[in-house]
């Protein structure tokens, strides 16, 4: 059976924060009167609301005026062990001490105390809850019992004016987020501390250095993101499970690089040559990080790895590297240089989103899938796109606004939602006789589109996959399907013609295009000097196939002129 205690309740009492308690029995709950507890409650004002438990007393609720608060030993001959969920919350307190005989904090306990500036803990407390101080913005100073075990999750989250604590030699376990945004500046975790939970110390943009004991077998994903002044990071050389290697924390083999601090000195960084792995956000958020070498060793990068280092100008990959993973360089403003080895085959989701200065990309020829707003928001001009990608996902190229030339594989199946979308300088593009799907909003905006030219039968196309275009739609002589219009967009026979986009030009020494018509059309390429008074002279001749065919002159640096044009029956 449990048992309400009031210690001296009153009804008009002026330090109450709009609380009633006029009921506070439930079930079988006894709510004793004032005369149960003199002379001890009579002796003090009315504060504590508490629940007695096996000869024990856990104070529920705070009723006192603010200010200093000191938690007794005991009330009412039975001594008090506990301070219960909630109890404290909002109270306008400033200062709280408690005895020996309190062990356990409970979740939100002290939420909110926004005049909180010092908390002295007795020497009996063993856990402190989630949120015990959470949000206790003002709370400067903190002192923990030797008997702490536990700190709960959030248990000190967003308390921005603390700026250091000392953690006992006994502490176990600091839970997630438990000094997040905290205005910690150094952390010292102690050699007992097993596991130290996800964003434990996330945010704390004052934390200029973090030493791990030898005890530390486990720490959370991100456990000091946002740790934008974190110089380092340093382990016990007996740690058997983490490491350390010029202010770098990495697993005890250091073949997974886990965290590079976000205020390390130095602008280069060379992952070291036996890293086969880097953790997800790794490097997250190293604004001054300018350039990034990845060895051959590496096999895994992890998502996010380099998410808003806006500093970063250049990264190059090795050739381990299978995977340009979700949100790899997101939002890496000043990224230039975007080296990729020559194994990966897929670059995913959103890997250079908002790259906003990336003007140039090589895609290495074993790719195959390119995921959701892979380069979406570059300045890239062009677009190669291997001939082994099957998986172009939506918004892959979205509003890449000075892109000019595209050219797509011949082993896409579809387009599906927005891959072009508002690239607005995109004049033409080819599309393979392989695409049967063009689906919504996939050249929408596109305002400088004027030509798109079908190797092959009319797809199937959404109505607005060209719309705010001025787009007309080419198909070859035999093609199958065509109407006047595609998607809202007129039609018209295209005849064989030399195709814009990267192939065009001196390319390895020779001049080259890249010609497409009807299949079976007998096309030849003609050259002269001149276009007055010289004869046209033939250079080549080819049965087309209904794919671009290519074209190359590799005597054209030989002349001072050349002119071409094709002629076909």
């Amino acid at each position: 059976m449990a048992h309400y205690n009031v210690v001296m309740i009153s009804a008009s009492n002026p330090g109450a924060r709009g609380r009633r308690h006029s009921t506070l029995t439930t079930g079988s709950a006894l709510l004793l009167s004032l005369l149960a507890l003199a002379p001890v409650a009579r002796a003090q004002p009315s504060q504590f609301l508490c629940e007695t438990n096996g000869g024990s007393i856990t104070i529920v609720m705070y009723e006192g005026p603010g200010g200093a608060v000191a938690i007794p030993d005991s009330i009412g001959n039975l001594p008090v062990v506990g301070i219960g969920g909630m109890a404290f919350a909002g109270a306008d307190i400033t200062s709280v001490t408690m005895g020996d005989s309190v062990t356990n904090i409970g979740d939100n306990a002290f939420w909110w105390c926004k005049d909180l500036a010092t908390a002295t803990l007795g020497g009996g407390v063993t856990s402190i809850g989630a949120e015990a101080f959470g949000d206790c913005s003002a709370l400067a100073s903190v002192v923990m019992g030797k008997s702490v075990a536990s700190i709960g999750d959030a248990a000190f989250e967003n308390c921005f004016s603390l700026a250091s604590v000392a953690f006992p030699a006994g502490v176990a376990t600091i839970g997630s987020g438990a000094f997040e945004s905290c205005g910690l500046t150094a952390a010292a975790i102690p050699d007992g501390v097993a596991s130290i939970g996800e964003m434990a110390f996330a945010g704390c943009t004052n934390l200029a250095g973090v030493t791990i004991g030898r005890g530390t077998t486990s720490i959370g994903r991100w456990a000091f993101e946002g740790c934008t002044r974190l110089a380092g990071i340093s382990v016990d050389g007996l740690n058997p499970a983490y490491s350390s290697a010029e202010g770098v924390l990495f697993d005890q083999a250091q073949a997974t690089l886990i965290a590079y601090p976000e205020g390390k000195a130095g602008a280069a960084y060379t992952v070291p040559g036996g890293v086969t792995s880097i953790a997800d956000k790794a490097f997250e958020g190293c604004a001054g990080l300018a350039s990034v070498v990845i060895p051959d060793s590496v096999t895994n990068m992890g998502e996010m790895t380099f998410s808003n280092c806006y500093g970063l100008a250049s990264i190059a990959t090795g050739n381990g590297v299978t995977s340009i993973p979700t949100s790899s360089f997101y939002c890496c403003g000043n990224l230039t240089n975007a080296g990729m080895g020559g194994g990966i085959v897929a670059i995913g989701d959103s890997a250079f989103e908002f790259c906003t200065n990336l003007a140039g990309i090589s895609i290495p020829a074993g790719v195959t899938s390119i995921g959701e707003r892979a380069f979406m928001g570059c300045p890239l001009t062009s677009a190669a796109i291997p001939a082994g990608v099957t998986n172009l996902a939506d918004y892959a190229f979205a509003e890449c606004a000075r892109l000019v030339s595209v050219t797509l594989p011949t082993g896409i199946g579809g387009l599906g939602v927005g891959q072009f979308n508002d690239c607005a300088s995109l004049a033409s593009i080819t599309i393979p006789a392989g695409v049967r799907t063009i689906g919504p909003w996939s050249f929408n905006a596109c305002s400088a589109l004027t030509g798109v030219y079908f190797l092959g039968d009319a797809p199937a196309s959404d109505p607005n996959a060209f719309d705010a275009t001025r787009a007309t739609m080419y198909y070859l002589p035999g093609a199958r399907g065509w109407g006047a219009t595609l998607s809202g967009r007129p039609t018209a026979l295209w005849d064989p013609q030399i195709l814009p986009g990267a192939g065009f030009g001196a390319q390895a020494g020779d001049f080259g295009f890249s010609v497409a018509g009807a299949s079976n059309l007998v096309v030849v390429v003609e050259a002269c000097g001149s276009l007055t008074g010289q004869e046209w002279r033939p250079l080549w001749t080819n049965v087309l196939s209904g794919a671009a065919s290519r074209f190359r002159d590799p005597q054209w640096a030989s002349y001072p002129t050349r002119f071409y044009r094709l002629r076909w029956p």
